[in-house]
């Protein structure tokens, strides 16, 4: 079982690397914090021009990498919590491989990056004052620094300043939160921050009312508790490093599930890279994730009509008909759904052995005849789903 909440969130966001393309799905990384989150924890935030980095010298090396200490500089240009002038410089460490290394130019054939800094940009900074010195330093490692279009800079700078308005307030500020967070997700700039913030609320309420029936059933058997699970116990953070965000999600009306679920029907996929796929960008997967928690009718055929478009990577087709089938509360679509997901990944081409324990599956009501293809498979399963969806929604 899942120690703390940040656990769960880390397994999730490895799920979502997946929906959103292959290529992402080996990054375990924790996803970035959110505005919400970064404010929270952030002393000051400014508007901030990036003026360049100094490489200082080497501080660790080891077989194949060396680790240097990295100062970026930022001038402040205006100021949306916090009063500190002139300028920041922020302390980093930057691993690079010697191995097998890459250079800048093989790099550049793989795509430039849009997020790598360069002197004159225009940066969102979030700082806060370091527990050892009190000197001020980035608020977190990922996040902190925030490169952004114009657009998209005004839709922060604004966000941050409702944030400003609504921790001024003595009474409502949950309900004022859960607004922002329904507008912030309406705004294409800032949608992640709002969506994500509210499905990791959900997240968070599933995770807990799942630790509570296995500690119940634990109790009954007769096992001991191991000391984590006992009543009363608290797990020690760091200052300002974890928030229970369920509340928002408890407190989302139905007007503003309406609200998501009416923009979630708009979203558009796009083409991803030079292939023929097409994704949706990682904050309408979030929003999408989130309205199928209490999406209705129309959204299962929105869902289903992005099943049936083949350039969706096989993955999101699988998330995409699992979805459709948990709104439509039919037990025959959830297990055809299960089924797709016991075969999607394997190569269209591949020929599925006679005996299903050799192919390594469990008994599918779906079978094909002897010398099929997995892409039979995956045809037959999809095409008694389909079916099987129409008819329930045309009840």
């Amino acid at each position: 079982m899942f120690r703390s909440t940040f656990s769960f969130i880390a397994i999730i966001a490895i799920a979502f690397s997946f929906f959103l393309a292959p290529n992402k799905a080996m990054a375990c990384e924790d996803p970035p914090p959110t505005l919400l989150a970064l404010y929270r924890v952030s002393s000051e935030i400014h508007v901030a021009r990036y003026e360049g980095e100094d490489i200082g010298g080497i501080i660790e090396q080891g077989e194949g990498y060396t680790v240097n200490e990295v100062h970026k500089r930022f001038s402040i240009l205006s100021s949306l919590k916090g009063k500190h002038q002139g300028s920041i410089v922020s302390t980093e460490q930057q691993y690079k491989y010697t191995g097998n290394e890459t250079t800048d130019e093989a790099d550049s054939e793989h795509g430039h990056d849009p997020d790598k800094l360069k002197a004159g940009d225009t940066v969102l900074l979030f700082l806060r004052h370091s527990s050892e010195n009190d000197k001020l330093v980035l608020s977190n490692y990922q996040g902190a620094v925030k490169k952004l279009s114009d657009k998209a800079l005004a839709s922060y700078t604004k966000a941050i300043e409702e944030l400003n308005s609504i921790h001024a307030m003595r009474q409502g500020q949950e309900e004022a939160l859960v607004e922002w967070l329904v507008q912030r997700t309406v705004d294409p700039s800032t949608r992640r921050e709002g969506a994500y913030e509210l499905l990791t609320g959900f997240q968070t309420i599933d995770w807990k009312e799942l630790r509570d029936r296995e500690i119940k059933e634990k109790i009954a058997r007769g096992e001991e508790l191991e000391e984590w699970e006992k009543p009363g116990y608290q797990e020690s953070y760091e200052e300002g490093e974890y928030f229970d965000n369920t509340p928002f999600a408890r407190k989302l009306t139905d007007k503003q599930k309406s609200v998501l679920l009416d923009l979630a029907m708009t979203l558009k996929a796009e083409k991803h890279g030079d292939g023929d796929y097409i994704i949706f960008n990682e904050s309408d997967v979030h929003l999408i994730d989130l309205v199928s928690r209490w999406g209705d009718a129309r959204f299962a055929g929105f869902l289903l009509d992005q099943a049936r478009n083949k350039k969706h990577h096989e993955y999101a087709r699988y998330q995409f008909i699992s979805q459709a089938a948990t709104i439509l509360k039919d037990d025959e679509a959830k297990k055809l759904a299960d089924e797709y997901g016991y075969v999607y990944y394997y190569e269209d081409a591949d020929v599925i052995a006679e005996n299903s324990s050799e192919a390594g599956l469990p008994p599918m009501s779906v079978t094909v005849k002897p010398g099929s293809t997995y892409k039979d498979l995956k045809d037959a399963i999809l095409e008694r789903f389909f079916s099987r969806c129409g008819k329930v929604l045309a009840t």
